[in-house]
């Protein structure tokens, strides 16, 4: 044996550091920056797409709606007046008699009770 004073650092036949450990280098650094400044540029744009046409979507389709409503009117026809039109007259009030016949029998009239009434003094 040598007389070396520091054991060795390195055991002969060993690997080295593993792909992992290593530092990244500056292209797959920059690779990574603009595919995650990409991905953040179409999420913002389609979520502001998205919003923007959400709050005005209402008022379009009222708008759409009145204009198709107008266009329709313009192209009905306009109709004539049919004039005055008078209500149907009551019925006839029919008579007593037909209401309550009068209390007759074959034999003759029936004979009601008089009602009898109280004196007070």
């Amino acid at each position: 044996m040598k007389n070396d004073p520091s054991p060795p650092d390195e055991v002969v036949g060993e690997r080295g550091a593993t792909l992992v450990n290593r530092a990244a280098s500056v292209q797959s650094r920059l690779s990574s920056v603009l595919a995650l400044s990409s991905w953040s540029v179409l999420g913002i744009g389609s979520l502001t797409w998205y919003y923007a046409n959400s709050m005005t979507r209402q008022s379009r389709e009222r708008q759409s709606a009145q204009s198709a409503s107008v266009s329709h009117a313009q192209g009905d026809a306009a109709l004539p007046s049919i004039g005055r039109i008078d209500p149907p007259p009551p019925p006839p009030v029919p008579a007593l008699d037909v209401i309550m016949p009068p209390l007759r029998s074959k034999i003759g009239r029936h004979r009601l009770p008089q009602p009898r009434f109280r004196k007070f003094r």
